[in-house]
């Protein structure tokens, strides 16, 4: 882990070890173990210099970690980059991903410190949703529209997890 993270953040692509020592390490249920946010790396803005680095969606990366360091929180999810999230025509694209829970992914997020807080407080509804799904006025206004999809969790079958959901907007 990147020591210049906050607690419980991470960047990478492998699972992070169980029982290391840490935060989390007493709590197998914490948000930090259980929430993961994507953030697509490769992701660049409609009009973006196509030369300029870092990509857009790096630069959503660096907010996102910069957000996640101001929160301190040591229960905060886990952050990844990913090379490609595949909504090339929709950026920057985020997924949000948990044990037993929808997989949502959301698109059309910019780079500055108002999306990152955004997507920082969406994983927060996320993590204490039951299923992965958020009502859709609670959601930061920034992620009310940019909705790409949601996708079943792995071992998934039926429709148990829409009963009961409040979809009001």
């Amino acid at each position: 882990m990147d020591e210049r993270l906050a607690p419980g953040v991470s960047v990478g692509f492998a699972e992070p070890a169980r029982g290391t020592a840490g935060p989390e390490a007493d709590q197998p249920d914490s948000l930090a173990s259980t929430t993961t946010v994507f953030i697509c790396t490769r992701c660049r803005l409609p009009g973006s210099d196509r030369a300029a680095e870092p990509l857009d969606g790096e630069r959503l990366l660096t907010a996102l970690l910069d957000a996640a360091r101001g929160a301190m929180s040591p229960t905060g999810p886990e952050i990844r980059g990913v090379a490609c999230l595949s909504n090339c025509n929709r950026p920057c694209t985020v997924a949000f991903v948990g044990p037993g829970k929808l997989t949502t992914v959301y698109g059309e997020l910019g780079t500055d410190p108002e999306d990152a807080a955004a997507v920082l407080a969406m994983a927060g509804l996320y993590a204490a949703s039951a299923n992965g799904i958020t009502v859709w006025r609670d959601r930061p206004e920034r992620l009310r529209r940019g909705l790409i999809a949601c996708v079943p969790p792995f071992g998934f079958v039926g429709d148990p997890v829409l009963a009961g959901h409040d979809t009001a907007r």
